[in-house]
């Protein structure tokens, strides 16, 4: 199978002379990619000549080869076969970092320092508050039933210990609520 593996939108530098994107061929058999295309959002394509990708190969396409300008911005990258069969798409929203590149980990794409031929090295950390935890970790941020609880009870304190001390404060409601002066 072949798969969009990494591509880099925002060279640092020169954009003409750093853009490029790398295919990967994910297969046990050399596969010639005559006629496949690379695919822009706005429609803009490159399609492959006679160019094989062996086992477990990569091949770069830098824009001086493919022609294709990549939009540092809400850009989309898509992948045909020769009979024009959607094989792979990845895209991002939002400006892209400005030498990092979009490399495949797993299902995803994620940034990642440019690696092109060879394979993409992924920090498999992030960083939260001065922590470190594995890439993926998902946090949830709602209360817990506890934490909603204990909430209401120092809102209920409070509201009871303002009603309380306004009541002290006025004569005539402490009276009528206390039965004395």
């Amino acid at each position: 199978m072949i798969l969009i593996n990494e591509w880099l939108p925002n060279p640092t530098g020169d954009d003409a002379a750093g853009e490029w994107a790398e295919l990967l061929n994910t297969g046990s058999s050399t596969v010639n990619l005559r006629g496949w295309s690379l695919v822009l959002g706005n429609g803009k394509k490159f399609v492959a000549g006679d160019t094989a990708i062996a086992p477990q190969g990569y091949l770069v396409l830098p824009r001086s080869v493919t022609k294709l300008v990549l939009r540092n911005q809400d850009e989309t990258l898509s992948l045909y076969d020769a009979q024009s069969t959607l094989q792979d798409t990845t895209h991002f929203t939002g400006a892209a970092t400005e030498g990092k590149s979009f490399a495949r980990d797993g299902d995803i794409f994620v940034l990642a320092n440019p690696t092109p031929g060879a394979p993409n090295v992924i920090e498999h950390t992030a960083t939260l508050a001065g922590e470190r935890y594995a890439a993926g970790t998902t946090f949830d941020s709602s209360p817990s039933a506890w934490g909603v609880l204990g909430l209401a009870l120092i809102i209920a304190a409070l509201i009871a210990g303002v009603t309380f001390y306004c009541i002290k404060q006025n004569h005539g409601l402490s009276k009528l609520f206390f039965g004395k002066d």
